[in-house]
């Protein structure tokens, strides 16, 4: 069974491989856009017969909104489903995390973006739901 700080830093170097994006194995209070995090959401135990964890991770977007529709159209980009700046085609793209899991599935987002201010700088984030078996 994988650790998990293992497997979100599995996550975190699969996130460095989309280019320009900053990636964090762990939640952060300031983000520099454009910036990921990879957070646990919830995970559950014996999944299967070989005692692995479904670990269930919001991997936070962050894009700088001083420019909304330049912040939308550089979401826009991490959240498709094909492409380089992709985040489901950089996380799927190893479905073993280097030998620590199963399977690796992007879901998708639970809410819409939203437009906190973070430390004086407006931001446009979206969490992305990712299960992993490991």
């Amino acid at each position: 069974m994988a650790a998990l700080s293992d497997v979100r830093e599995a996550l975190q170097a699969r996130l460095k491989t989309i280019p320009g994006l900053r990636a964090s194995d762990v939640g952060i209070a300031t983000p520099t856009p454009p910036q990921a995090s990879v957070n646990l959401r919830s995970f559950t135990y014996a999944q299967d017969y070989d005692d692995s964890v479904l670990w269930v991770f919001d991997v936070w977007i962050y894009v700088n909104s001083a420019d909304i529709e330049r912040g939308q159209r550089a979401l826009d980009a991490y959240l498709a489903p094909s492409g380089e700046q992709s985040v489901k085609v950089a996380l799927e793209d190893d479905q073993h995390l280097g030998g620590l899991s199963d399977w690796v599935r992007v879901v998708g987002a639970l809410q819409g973006p939203s437009q906190p201010e973070i430390s004086g700088m407006k931001v446009l984030t979206i969490a992305l739901q990712v299960e992993v078996m490991a």
